[in-house]
């Protein structure tokens, strides 16, 4: 099953986009 694979691995990389962009919002002055 490739798609939910895929599925799953384009879920994780949103999740690690989401958890950088939140520790770029809190390390702002």
């Amino acid at each position: 099953m490739p798609g939910v694979i895929s599925a799953s691995k384009v879920a994780a990389e949103n999740r690690e986009r989401q958890r950088a962009n939140r520790n770029d919002f809190l390390s702002m002055p």
